[in-house]
């Protein structure tokens, strides 16, 4: 990779913007704009970099402009500009993105952190060193025809499309995990319970099965909700209106070239660039997948607590020692993580809706935001998914003899016989089980003989 020997130069750099003079790390591929925000924003740092595909969607969009700017320029700059936009979707450039995700300013300041770092990387490949703005410019050359309104949302949908497809690829295999245990158990039966009473005899794979068509609906509502992402605002520039933006049709059928997915542009980019109502329907859509996860994890907990003292109608895998104090003991670790990332889901997606509903006028600034959670969100809920699968359900065992042992202690049975017998006849059936200490079957069939 053609690079400039830095040894020789100061420590540091002094470059200019429109407020001044601001002193960067010599080695720094970044410039003006990013150190602010890095000074700005220093108590906030979830860098970039964490988000790979979020820097790949930026790269992708660069790079198809640049290839339609390419005409403008002398060869050797677009061939260099080419190159560095190719390196920032390779990921070999992520280290000079430490900004933070959460920032002032509808994401300029990470939109300006792109375009210096590819505007210094293609200067590095001509052997100029970084800030030989007179060559190349990040805004002059790198943003043509382009602005933070468009490119930001445009990546950031992109980058979620993906993480969508990636989560669903996790979620599949635990359902199918599900499935598993569900054939496992598909010959015994337990007890059926409401609000946490006895109530009737079920198959114990039916509420297996129950776990599984949850997160299969689930799954599909994600799936239903990420169609509209693949329409972008790319080319409405700061309003939606198109201003300097050029002609768009390369652009858009070399990024559909790039990034191998089906995108287009958004009817209506006056709109597109400050309503971020399918941001929100996604974020539902993960907060709803998160706590289906938890409603499961919830019932785990329950039906395998225990293993003397609670229901043990289930056998988690141990994963870890359960008390610093008290010896023998095992917590369902696995499924108590579970239960917390269905929670921060659901504050995430809390979060989402107040951001989208401040998007004021003709732009929303707090897409930073949005963008934060909506990615975190598919990074936790994919890793979470996973581990829910390895740790907790791929091990998970019935306890039949238990089940069986706690439906026979129980008048579960008793709902049958209403059909036969009446409902008031029935109750009083139960209270002489409960004297007699005997089986309401026993009662009910001496009545019908």
């Amino acid at each position: 990779m053609p690079s400039i020997n830095t040894s020789s130069l100061p420590p540091c750099r002094d470059e200019g913007d429109s407020l001044g003079t601001v002193t960067v790390p010599a080695h720094a591929l970044y410039g003006a704009q990013t150190q602010r925000a890095l000074v700005n924003f220093e108590q906030l740092r979830e860098p970039m970099a964490h988000h790979r595909e979020f820097l790949r969607a930026f790269g992708e969009i660069k790079l198809a402009y640049a290839r339609r700017n390419a005409s403008l320029w002398p060869e050797s700059i677009g061939t260099a500009v080419i190159a560095a936009c190719g390196e920032l979707i390779a990921g070999e450039l992520d280290p000079h993105f430490p900004i933070s995700m959460l920032q002032g300013g509808a994401g300029t300041a990470t939109h300006m952190n792109v375009n210096e770092v590819i505007a210094n990387r293609a200067l590095q490949r001509l052997q100029l060193p970084p800030a030989s703005y007179q060559v190349i410019h990040p805004n002059d050359h790198i943003n043509l025809g382009q602005s933070t309104n468009d490119v930001y949302p445009s990546a950031l949908r992109i980058a979620l499309i993906r993480w969508n497809k990636r989560l669903c690829s996790e979620i599949d295999p635990l359902i199918a995990s599900l499935q598993s245990v569900a054939a496992r158990c598909e010959q015994h039966q337990k007890l059926g319970r409401t609000q946490l009473q006895d109530a009737v005899p079920m198959h114990a794979h039916a509420e297996v099965l129950g776990w599984r068509d949850a997160l299969m609906a689930a799954r599909d509502h994600l799936l239903a909700v990420s169609e509209p992402l693949n329409c972008l605002n790319l080319g409405g520039t700061a309003i939606g209106s198109g201003l300097n933006s050029g002609d768009m049709t390369g652009v858009f059928g070399s990024l559909v070239s790039i990034t191998g997915l089906n995108l287009e542009p958004a009817q209506n980019c006056y709109r597109a660039s400050w309503d971020c109502g399918d941001l929100l329907s996604l974020a539902s859509a993960q907060k709803r997948l998160g706590l289906c996860m938890s409603k499961i994890a919830s019932d785990l907990r329950l039906l395998a607590s225990g293993p003397k003292g609670g229901l043990n109608e289930y056998h988690l895998p141990a994963r870890a020692p359960g008390s610093s104090i008290m010896p023998g003991k095992v917590n369902p670790v696995i499924a108590e993580f579970i239960n917390q990332v269905g929670f921060d889901c659901s504050g995430r997606e809390h979060a989402v809706a107040l951001a989208c509903e401040q998007g004021q006028l003709q732009l929303n600034a707090f897409l930073p935001l949005i963008a934060h959670h909506l990615l975190t969100n598919a990074q936790t809920l994919s890793h979470a998914a996973r581990l829910f699968r390895a740790h907790a359900i791929d091990g998970l065992r019935f306890n039949p003899e238990a089940a069986i042992a706690t439906l026979n202690r129980s008048h579960a049975k008793a709902t049958a016989w209403v059909p036969r017998l009446g409902y008031s006849a029935v109750v009083k059936l139960l209270e002489q089980a409960e004297q007699r200490g005997c089986d309401i079957d026993t009662l009910a069939q001496a009545l019908t003989e």
